[in-house]
């Protein structure tokens, strides 16, 4: 019964065969996976499991640690402390922004805060931190002793720049990013061919999640693609197509027994929305346009198309979506009414 299957679209749009493969049927799959694999992993919501963040996987790494090592060692040996008091401040700020990425996003939006403001920021502060322990190495070797030939400086302005373009690049678009706001923390979007749950925006890189893998993009491929997200919108248009046999009831009870099927699925509808979580299920479901049906759309070998329409909560699709088919299978059955099965043959 591959008609049965529902559709979700970001707006009017028509209805596609049900085989094929739109990103909102994978982000509705993903999400379900997602979830069920949050539940296994932490049975207890409470923000402890930080693993689950992909933006700690920059907070996982021990660099830093080495690059402290390197800078006092270097500060002691040239008998530069006042150069070891910038190196310790640049180390304290990129350990407590280490933290900061370390938190939870309900964390960070339960005191008022932007998530994904904060998180750039506080990369932002790490990776000046990091700059000024390199540029306090460089002093304490004596690399800026003297002042160095105009040719030597040429070299190296070239070379940084041709080695620096794609860390440039990344950062400039990871501004962009932050200023325009294509998608935020908590976003499900699909970026290119990658669709996943933006957990960071960062300042060369988006971190986001999906059931398979922890995702790192560059947030100059994520500028230069097209951004479809499908969080933008509170609410999907849930399409469920059905193939109705021909000449065997007339329009008149098909129409019938579609209203039934919407009327039953309104009356369901917060109970569906409870079950995935949407908070105050009952007024979301009040709020809702009403749900309706049209038909016959198109007549051919697989018999009569109708569709059954909603408009309901992203969150909530797959619940909905499994409403939907059940309350349209009641009602047609009860009205005696056969749908088109794969490999029948009318004649």
């Amino acid at each position: 019964m591959g008609g049965w299957m529902g559709r979700w679209f970001t707006g009017a749009t028509a209805a596609l065969p049900a085989n094929d493969d739109d990103a909102q049927g994978a982000i509705a799959e993903l999400k379900h996976e997602v979830s069920d694999d949050q539940r296994e992993a932490s049975p207890a919501d409470d923000g402890s499991n930080l693993a689950d963040e992909p933006s700690s996987l920059v907070t996982n790494t021990k660099n830093h640690l080495v690059l402290l090592g390197i800078a006092v060692m270097l500060a002691m040996v040239g008998s530069r402390s006042d150069l070891l008091v910038n190196i310790l401040a640049a180390h304290a700020v990129i350990q407590a922004g280490f933290l900061v990425l370390r938190l939870p996003t309900a964390t960070i939006a339960g005191v008022g805060l932007d998530p994904t403001l904060v998180r750039y920021l506080t990369s932002l502060a790490c990776w000046i931190a990091a700059g000024i322990t390199a540029l306090c190495c460089a002093l304490c070797m004596g690399l800026s002793s003297g002042r160095p030939s105009e040719q030597v400086v040429l070299a190296l302005t070239v070379a940084i720049g041709a080695g620096a373009q794609p860390i440039l690049s990344n950062f400039s678009a990871g501004l962009l990013l932050i200023i325009f706001r294509p998608y935020r923390v908590g976003d499900w979007v699909t970026v290119g061919d990658e669709t996943f749950e933006v957990t960071s925006v960062l300042s060369f890189f988006t971190h986001g999640k999906s059931a398979k893998a922890q995702l790192i993009l560059p947030n100059a491929k994520a500028i230069s693609a097209t951004i479809a997200n499908v969080s933008a919108r509170p609410s999907q248009l849930l399409i469920v197509p059905v193939h109705v046999r021909t000449g065997l009831k007339p329009c008149k009870e098909i129409r019938a027994a579609f209203a039934a099927a919407a009327r039953e699925f309104e009356l369901r509808l917060a109970s569906a929305l409870e079950c995935a979580g949407v908070k105050d299920a009952a007024a979301v479901a009040t709020s809702l346009p009403k749900c309706n049906y049209l038909g016959p759309l198109l007549i051919s070998e697989r018999g009569m198309r109708w569709e059954l329409r909603a408009e309901v909560p992203m969150q909530a699709q797959l619940q909905c979506t499994g409403l939907a088919n059940e309350c349209l299978h009641d009602a047609l059955f009860s009205a005696g009414i056969k749908i088109f099965e794969g490999g029948e043959s009318f004649t």
